[in-house]
């Protein structure tokens, strides 16, 4: 069942895919933890905001997008391949 986790999840796919990651940064708590598998570790709303800064720059430049094939989750936990 559907819950506000997936609910955040699909809204981080459907800003992400209008390609302006930096309104992404609003969907993260202040204390909010990313690990990027490529650019590092950001710990904080307000790094995280200066990485997705740095993303809307780097897709643009490089001409990449993400496609989603699955979301799923409930109120706790999703994920989306």
């Amino acid at each position: 069942m559907a819950g506000q986790a997936q609910d955040a999840i699909e809204t981080f796919w459907k800003v992400q895919d209008q390609g302006d990651y930096t309104r992404l940064t609003d969907l993260f708590a202040d204390d909010a933890l990313l690990e990027d598998p490529i650019w590092g570790r950001y710990e904080g709303k307000e790094a995280i905001g200066d990485f997705m800064t740095k993303m809307a720059v780097e897709m643009d430049k490089m001409g990449m997008h993400f496609e989603v094939d699955e979301i799923s989750g409930d109120d706790h936990t999703a994920w989306a391949r």
